[in-house]
């Protein structure tokens, strides 16, 4: 006997999916009556459910066009937007302040040490040590710390501010320290990129940055003096000590650092010393920003005991040119706009050194 039911491919589709009646009563009592049978029984019409008056629903039957030939239309790129997962917020840096020495035994490391101690008197201070050759910025305060640079070396490659926060040493309540490992043979030189990475974390992590540079020009020197919001050469009243800060500001004309952001901080001042500070000012171009005076017994002695130059002796004639820099640092810092920080200034530098050595086009 010959199937008289309606076949599913005889079915129009073109018809928002409506099937006349009377095949819906046909193909309704057929398919009860051979509810029971098995073999090859056409399968039933998809039916589609009763639709809600005023809206019509499309055949569950029906493909939806191609996503190329589906014309975006405006609410469709509304939701592609929201869908794009959101970037992630650029963090405010903090200021970072390079205090650099323009030779050996000039007072760097004392400088760097009382300057970030005052500073987070204020604001939440972190003191880097990239003095490789001597590290006196923990000897100086006699601490014996948990982490040193050593330690974050081996994460170097996925630094952010909150690891960066983990490393740091907590010296007082708003004051950290990342130094160099005591025993000297320990103790490895970073690379230009490593010495980027640092400065970038910590200045994520805390309000003022302080790097003590030293007196050796090495990467991390380099690195420190080109990305540094402000820097500090410190030099001595004698002759070596204004020749080679002239060599090295010469050298950071060439990297293309500004001059207006360098400063001039003599240590151990003396009215009476052969090579005044207005010869020092106008020979080497750089505004003297500090005078420090000659304290040289007090001073030992702070470094005796472990502690700062106030702390021991607070008319020291030392103290009134440190706070007095400073105070210079956050008044300097007061001006600084978004596009002059550290991120903007490495990102506009030509060249920097890399770790390998070699020159880097940026």
């Amino acid at each position: 006997m010959k199937d008289s039911s309606p076949k599913f491919d005889d079915l129009d589709l073109t018809d928002a999916g409506r099937i006349p009646t009377e095949r819906r009563k046909q193909s309704t009592s057929r398919d009860h009556s051979n509810s029971g049978r098995r073999g090859n029984v056409p399968p039933p019409p998809v039916i589609p459910q009763p639709q809600t008056p005023g809206r019509e629903r499309l055949p569950e039957t029906r493909r939806p066009p191609a996503p190329s030939a589906q014309k975006p239309t405006k609410s469709l790129v509304g939701q592609q937007i929201k869908a794009q997962p959101a970037k992630a917020e650029r963090r405010a840096r903090g200021s970072v302040t390079a205090v650099l020495g323009a030779k050996g035994g000039c007072g760097t490391t004392m400088v760097a040490v009382h300057m970030a101690a005052l500073l987070s008197m204020r604001l939440p201070t972190c003191l880097l040590d990239f003095d490789f050759s001597s590290s006196d910025a923990t000897a100086s305060l006699s601490l014996k710390l948990p982490r040193s640079m050593k330690d974050l070396m081996g994460d170097i490659d996925r630094l952010d501010h909150n690891m960066f926060r983990g490393f740091a040493n907590d010296v007082d309540e708003n004051l950290s320290l990342l130094g160099q490992p005591e025993d000297p043979a320990e103790r490895e030189v970073i690379g230009g990129e490593a010495a980027l990475s640092i400065m970038r974390a910590s200045s994520e992590a805390f309000a003022r940055v302080v790097v003590d540079g030293g007196a050796h020009l090495d990467e991390s020197w380099l690195v420190a003096a080109s990305s540094a919001d402000q820097v500090f050469m410190v030099c001595t009243q004698d002759v070596l000590a204004v020749r080679n800060a002239h060599r090295r500001l010469r050298l950071l004309d060439r990297l293309g650092v500004d001059r207006g952001r360098i400063g001039l901080v003599v240590n151990r001042w003396h009215k009476k010393a052969l090579i005044g500070v207005q010869d020092m000012e106008e020979n080497l171009g750089i505004p003297i920003v500090a005078q420090i005076a000659n304290d040289e017994r007090n001073c030992q002695k702070a470094r005796m005991q472990g502690k700062l130059l106030h702390e021991v002796v607070r008319r020291s004639p030392a103290n009134a040119g440190l706070r007095h820099l400073a105070e210079y640092v956050d008044h300097r810092t007061a001006f600084l706009v978004a596009d002059q920080r550290l991120l903007s200034r490495v990102e506009s530098t030509e060249v920097f050194y890399t770790s390998g050595g070699g020159k880097k086009q940026a």
